[in-house]
């Protein structure tokens, strides 16, 4: 279903997220039809291994490279230089940056797994709406616009950290779990 460029809601580790084939239009346009108007940050990228951010971005610093051996799969979102030419329209930034992470163990992981390709990873929930922490959290206008619900229930329930990493410092955009005193 994803490879046709389907939707899906599942539970990552932090958040209930529409996974949908980060490197097609068709499923990015899915998506952000899905999330609605008001939507304004790029979408973030769920990866399936550390190995896998070498698909999606480039000029990948060290520091990034240590941050992801030792948080991933977790909730840290790395901000990197996205990869031309590589991911559907409205994923990377209009600097030319993407938001991508390996999530802790949950459903969204077993299906990065099982597909071993870059999918969205944004919330399932339309822009301004409370994010779900679980499947059964889902706004009926959402649940009606997937292909698929993979049921359950996020483990840590809070949005992941965001780091941006495309400079020679680290420097934390959004504080979350599993960070603190990690950059000091």
């Amino acid at each position: 279903m994803i490879r046709a460029a389907g939707v899906v809601a599942a539970p990552t580790d932090t958040l209930v997220g529409l996974l949908a084939l980060a490197t097609s239009d068709e499923a990015v346009r899915r998506v952000l039809a899905i999330k609605g108007p008001g939507r304004e940050a790029p979408l973030p990228v769920l990866l399936p291994d550390v190995e896998s951010v070498q698909l999606v971005a480039e000029d990948i610093r060290p520091i990034a490279l240590r941050l992801a051996e030792r948080l991933w799969p977790g909730p840290l979102t790395l901000v990197l230089r996205a990869k031309e030419g590589v991911l559907g329209r409205g994923v990377a930034s209009a600097s030319g940056t993407v938001g991508v992470r390996v999530p802790g163990p949950s459903p969204a992981l077993e299906v990065l797994r099982a597909v071993r390709a870059p999918l969205t990873g944004t919330s399932a929930n339309q822009s301004g709406h409370p994010a779900p922490v679980a499947t059964d959290d889902i706004e009926d206008s959402v649940l009606s616009a997937v292909d698929l619900v993979l049921p359950g229930r996020c483990a840590i329930a809070a949005a992941s950290a965001v780091v941006d990493v495309t400079g020679d410092t680290p420097r934390v955009l959004r504080k979350g779990p599993g960070i603190e005193g990690l950059l000091v």
